[in-house]
């Protein structure tokens, strides 16, 4: 059994892909037979930040009609997403019965290194709901900033410095 779990955290999938898809339509006033709701979804596979005037032109290119409510409707995508995937994040920690081990002001190793250059930080934030942590890294300039890590990956490090002390420091020996 996985550490963190029965199952693997939730990715985005096709069965997501659909429901995104399917919401899409809906700001699009247009029907959500199969073949539609599948066009929509290539559409939205081209960009994948979801912003509404950026879909709105590739929607254009695709040949729908759109207007300025249209493109104030399809702002709405980016959150339904964040929602899809956060909402199915959340059934799985709550059916794994996923918890978070570490606490605030913990120096952890990241396994997957975030901008490929910060392998270790400070827990700064918990966010039980979708089981990550919020690392702060040693070069980060905004006091309440952090990185949203998933707790999967980050390890506990012992280290002789504390929380803040260790992401001051000016030499890390790691």
């Amino acid at each position: 059994m996985d550490l963190f779990g029965k199952s693997p955290r939730p990715v985005w999938n096709e069965a997501m892909r659909t429901a995104l898809a399917i919401f899409t339509a809906s700001c699009l006033s247009t029907t959500d037979d199969a073949d539609e709701i599948e066009r929509i979804a290539k559409v939205l596979d081209r960009h994948e930040k979801y912003d509404g005037y950026e879909l709105a032109k590739l929607f254009e290119d695709d040949g729908y009609t759109i207007s300025a409510e249209t493109v104030a409707e399809l702002d709405c995508v980016s959150g339904e997403y964040r929602d899809i995937l956060d909402g199915q994040i959340e059934r799985w920690v709550k059916s794994d019965g996923i918890t978070l081990e570490l606490k605030v002001g913990d120096i952890v190793k990241i396994l997957k290194p975030i901008n490929r250059k910060h392998s270790f930080g400070s827990i700064h934030n918990l966010d039980r709901k979708l089981a990550m942590y919020g690392i702060r890294v040693p070069d980060m300039k905004e006091q309440n900033s952090y990185y949203p890590v998933n707790c999967e990956d980050v390890e506990f490090m012992e280290h002789p410095l504390s929380g803040e002390d260790f992401l001051s420091a000016e030499t890390i020996n790691i």
